[in-house]
Parts: structure tokens; C-alpha cells; sequence
């Protein structure tokens, strides 16, 4: 994503990298994209000056570039909100193999720094006036249901009007399977989006799957305790461990942990009587 900032009279490029995992390369990328970005501004330039044919000396016209010709600045900023902390590379420097490398030509490497915000470890929201800060604060606590709980309850009257954009972000960190908060149901009167509603289904639809996922656990430990005991039968049958993992497809690592339990308890009632 890039956007143009208007400073007085001027103007920054900002150019905005998004992340949920890290990229260990990312001062490179970084690099790549800002190395594009002048090289588009400076082919612009000097397309219009091979249409005006407006150079003063040799220099100019070999570069097609003059002397009083500048470049707008960019600046990228990595948005990082990953669970992890990011310990991939800040700079350049971090990246090259200086392994032999004197610190005499050491001080000759740009290091090409980079800007990475760490969202869920950012602690002021508060320097946002826009819903960035709603999302950002969402986000932190994405991972503890009473801090969400805390949160609607802190923030429910920016919530209750919230930006189509700024839902879209939550939407997708979010990972919601059967909900859009972009729905028509959450629209309210002045067209915004009402993430308290939003969120309340989010939560309920949550405690969905978390039900599903605990009765299809205990489906699979169910047949996996009755696999259990069947092997124990079929052990006194005289079937190998490889047998039973074949006829039943369950892992051979398994099985042999039975096997040997079984074995177990075999030798020691022998023992026993």
C-alpha cells in the first residue's frame, strides 16, 4: 500500500509492507521497493525532459537528469502483527557474511535500515486519532477473551461507529469463517459499521468451533481407547504390532507402545502366579 503525505509544500511517499509472519529478507525487499520508487520518479523526469529536449549542458543530456531535479522521499514501514516477536534482520548490515571482512572496509557497507511496527507490542495507541487505534488494540489482544471482553467494554462507542477499512483489518486477522463484519446487519444509522455487534457474533461463532473441535476430540480418543483395547485382545491372539498397525491404519510408533504395555503386563502376572 502507498499513500502520498502532504507536508507543506511537499510531499512524502509512504509505503506500507504488511506482515504476519516474518520475513527474515525483509531489508532487501525493502531496499527493492524504495529502489523502484525513485527509479519510477527519476524515468518520469526524464521522460518529460526528452519530450522538451530541455537540457543546458552535456551532462544533462547524457542523464537526462538535471542539476536542479529532485526526487519526492519515501519512506516504507513494515506492519508487523505476528504473535511472535520479530528477530528477523532491521538493516542490511544484518544480513551480509562480514565473516574476514576488516573494519576498514566494513565502514564503506550502507546499512539501509528499515521500520518495523510491532503491532502487538506497541503501547501508544493513544498518538492514533483514527479507528488504527481500535485495530491496533484488537489486535493485542486477539489472543485472551477477557482482554477482548475488556476492550469492546473500554472502546464501545468508537466501536459502535466503525470505518469499512478499518473492519476489514480486524476481519482478516480475525480469521472469521462464518461472519463478515462488512454485513448489512451491522451498518448502523450513519452507514459505519457496529463492531460491538460485529464482535459479539465473532465471539459466539468462536465458541462454536471450539465446541465442535472438543466433540470431535473426544470422537478420536473414543476410537482410539477402543483401537487400545482391541489391540490388547488381538496381542493374546498372537498379532504383531506391525499386523494390527496394517489392518487398522494406525501408526506402528503407537501400536508398539501398546505392544509393549501389553508385554509388560504379561510378564508381571506371570511373575505374579
Amino acid at each position: 500500500m502507498v499513500r502520498k503525505v502532504i507536508l507543506g509544500m511537499n510531499v512524502v511517499i509512504v509505503a506500507i509492507e504488511n506482515q504476519e509472519e516474518i520475513h527474515y529478507a525483509m531489508p532487501v525487499r525493502i531496499l527493492y521497493g524504495d529502489a523502484l520508487a525513485y527509479q519510477k520518479q527519476m524515468e518520469r523526469i526524464q521522460k518529460h525532459h526528452r519530450e522538451h529536449k530541455d537540457w543546458k549542458s552535456s551532462s544533462e543530456f547524457l542523464g537526462k537528469f538535471h542539476g536542479e531535479d529532485k526526487l519526492q522521499p519515501v519512506v516504507s514501514i513494515v506492519i508487523y502483527y505476528g504473535e511472535k516477536s520479530w528477530d528477523g534482520a532491521r538493516d542490511l548490515y544484518d544480513l551480509l557474511n562480514l565473516e574476514d571482512i576488516p573494519e576498514e572496509m566494513r565502514r564503506f557497507i550502507n546499512h539501509y535500515p528499515i521500520h518495523i511496527l510491532d503491532v502487538r507490542r506497541f503501547r501508544h495507541t493513544e498518538w492514533f486519532q483514527s479507528d488504527i487505534r481500535e485495530v491496533f488494540e484488537f489486535i493485542q489482544c486477539l489472543e485472551d477473551k477477557e482482554k477482548i471482553k475488556e476492550f469492546v467494554e473500554k472502546r464501545k462507542d468508537r466501536l459502535a461507529d466503525m470505518e469499512e477499512d478499518a473492519c476489514e483489518v480486524m476481519e482478516f486477522v480475525a480469521k472469521t469463517k462464518a461472519i463478515s463484519f462488512r454485513e448489512l446487519k451491522y451498518r448502523n444509522a450513519k452507514g459505519g459499521i457496529d463492531m460491538c455487534k460485529g464482535l459479539e457474533d465473532w465471539g459466539k461463532e468462536l465458541e462454536e468451533i471450539g465446541r465442535q473441535r472438543g466433540q470431535q476430540q473426544g470422537i478420536q480418543q473414543g476410537i482410539q481407547q477402543g483401537l487400545r483395547l482391541t489391540s490388547a485382545a488381538l496381542f493374546q491372539y498372537g498379532m504383531t504390532a506391525e499386523e494390527f498397525s496394517k489392518k487398522y491404519q494406525i501408526a506402528i510408533e503407537i501400536v508398539k507402545d501398546w505392544y509393549e504395555e501389553w508385554t509388560k503386563e504379561k510378564i508381571e502376572a506371570f511373575a505374579g502366579s
